[in-house]
């Protein structure tokens, strides 16, 4: 599988552990992509929940209308352990999404991005930097 995002430099935080954001979407092969973001700090918010089984993060599965524009298809709330590990896992199935870690702003972030994807990229705190194979 190709892998994409930002590549932590030696000694930072490992990114699968410490993102706020992981996009994915299935590519030409019918693997995931994904993208590991973290955001800029003023927009950072404190975790909702932790338990020894992961933190809580919002899935939301993004649709595309007839007129290509983005729409939530369907979007739940579960414990995840490693969430690069849950997309991994749907290679083949052609879905795209976003992962976020459950904050006490992370509903809203949603449904700003869904009206105005660009808006991620005042939000961004991080550059992303595509891995080739």
């Amino acid at each position: 599988m190709r892998e994409t995002g930002r590549i932590p430099k030696t000694g930072e935080k490992n990114l699968q552990n410490d993102f706020d954001l992981l996009f994915f979407h299935a590519n030409e092969d019918a693997n995931i992509d994904y993208y590991p973001i973290q955001l800029a700090e003023e927009y950072r918010t404190p975790k909702i929940s932790h338990s020894n089984m992961g933190d809580t993060y919002t899935i939301s599965y993004i649709g595309i209308n007839d007129d290509m524009e983005p729409y939530l298809d369907y979007t739940f709330d579960a414990v995840l352990l490693d969430p690069i590990a849950y997309v991994s896992n749907c290679a083949g199935a052609h879905i795209q999404g976003c992962i976020m870690r459950k904050s006490e702003k992370s509903d809203q972030f949603f449904q700003l991005y869904i009206k105005n994807p660009e808006v991620l990229i005042d939000m961004i705190g991080l550059e992303m930097v595509e891995v080739s194979d």
